[in-house]
């Protein structure tokens, strides 16, 4: 039924066999995505300045801009391994771990992980923001 159909359907006269209709609103609050490993990054500079980071994300170049726009570097200068990683469900994306582990590598002058707990992936981490989804279905009655 194209949406003219539809439209009309639901303006019919009360005469006229009604459709079924359904119109419900769905406020989703936030939702966190928790995936079973927390967001994690291990970062090692090497005697050139440059940095290779290894951390599970489902955007390794946008993760690269961003850790080489925090530090001041040209992105020919980072390297992001993506080791075998679990479902993100749609959290992994941005480079906050990252950068943290390449910046306090670059303090301490060796290798650093920087593992977050269960509560900073809650509180600090993506959480996909609230919104109301509409929905409207509409049955046409069988007419024989």
């Amino acid at each position: 039924m194209d949406r003219s159909t539809s439209n009309k359907a639901i303006r019919a006269p009360p005469s006229t066999p009604r459709p079924c209709e359904w119109t419900p609103a769905i406020p989703p609050a936030f939702v966190a995505p928790a995936s079973l490993e927390t967001r994690v990054a291990l970062a090692v500079w090497d005697d050139h300045g440059r940095l290779t980071v290894w951390t599970g994300t489902q955007t390794p170049f946008m993760v690269r801009a961003q850790v080489a726009a925090a530090l001041g570097l040209g992105e020919q200068d980072v390297r992001v391994i993506v080791p075998p990683t679990g479902g993100g469900f749609g959290g992994k994306h941005a480079g906050g771990v990252a950068t943290e582990a390449a910046q306090l590598a670059r303090e301490v002058g060796g290798p650093v992980r920087v593992a977050w707990t269960r509560g900073e992936e809650f509180s600090v981490g993506t959480l996909r923001p609230a919104a109301v989804i509409d929905v409207k279905a509409v049955r046409q009655p069988m007419v024989s």
